[in-house]
């Protein structure tokens, strides 16, 4: 169910809050008695300083305006809920660019196990034939639902497969299925989770947190996922994790790793810690080095329902 106006408007006031809170004097050019202010956290970039920002402001009237959205962290298709607002491009842009690249990759693994929300689009080949088909897991049962092939497509391929599978019981009645819908970048889709992991981070610490030095490389990487700004950080974790599975985590143990970590099913993200500007330099070093750190400890909190912007 999406949120309410009245409740976007609610967090628009308190982010515009923490965001006076922060930088008093960038509301001085408004006057003695400047309106509330709304950033984006996903906009802001550093001047040539590195002290200063350059930021989009948004009045109140965005939210009316479609100018602010709700956003769902993680993306709707994995279950994900409205937490935060962020402007209208950068939600929509997402959409596309990366949060659809991550569900192409989950689709096969979730259509097996049987986590997929729907059935899935493949395409089945026996014999030489190729049709379209929905497959999907409900239970112990796999239904496979054969669809019309489209206008141009080969004629006959229905009939051959079908004879294909008729042949005698020692012929070969192989099927292999293919997830030629699912084709997608992998980058863009760990940028996905980047994204998710960032974003909740904000929606718990503000933006005294996205502000420090050491996330402006993150900010870039979600805005240009084609280019590898960032080597290593996402971790797949082993074993059968749901989508339902999210938390955050502050890593104590190893020293070398200390940082924030958000789990999001089966991925953790990690993101660097205050004041760290070297946290993803010395990640990629560990690694070159051959040290695979996947037992961490620290303190877990849980998943916000609601924008917290280190302000309570």
């Amino acid at each position: 169910m999406a949120v309410s106006q009245a409740t976007k408007l609610r967090w628009f006031d308190q982010g515009a809050v923490a965001f006076a809170q922060l930088f008093p004097g960038s509301l001085a050019q408004f006057g003695a008695s400047p309106p509330p202010l709304y950033v984006c956290p996903l906009c802001a970039e550093p001047d040539d300083t590195g002290r200063n920002f350059r930021v989009q402001l948004f009045q109140r009237s965005a939210v009316a305006a479609g100018l602010l959205t709700a956003e769902h962290v993680p993306p709707k298709s994995f279950g994900g809920k409205e937490l935060l607002l962020t402007c209208a491009p950068c939600n929509h842009m997402a959409g596309a660019r990366l949060d659809a690249h991550a569900r192409r990759r989950e689709n096969p693994s979730d259509a097996f196990t049987g986590r997929a929300r729907k059935p899935v689009r493949v395409r089945l080949t026996a014999g030489g034939h190729s049709i379209a088909a929905r497959f999907r897991k409900e239970g112990e049962t796999f239904t496979l639902k054969v669809l019309p092939e489209k206008k141009g497509g080969k004629p006959g391929a229905e009939e051959g497969f079908r004879e294909s599978l008729s042949g005698p019981e020692d012929s070969n009645r192989n099927i292999t299925i293919s997830f030629h819908a699912d084709r997608h970048a992998a980058h863009h889709a760990r940028v996905s989770w980047l994204r998710s992991a960032y974003l909740v981070m904000f929606a718990v610490l503000g933006y005294r947190y996205i502000f420090q030095p050491g996330l402006a490389i993150v900010r870039r990487q979600i805005r240009e996922p084609e280019t590898e700004h960032i080597p290593t950080f996402l971790c797949d974790l082993p074993g059968d994790h749901p989508w339902s599975e999210k938390l955050i985590l502050k890593v104590r143990e190893p020293e070398w790793q200390q940082c924030w970590a958000v789990k999001i099913g089966r991925y953790m993200t990690l993101l660097p810690k205050p004041g760290d500007t070297a946290f993803y330099d010395r990640i990629a070093e560990e690694r070159r080095k051959g040290v695979d750190q996947t037992t961490v400890h620290g303190d877990a909190f849980e998943w916000p329902e609601r924008p917290i912007l280190g302000i309570g």
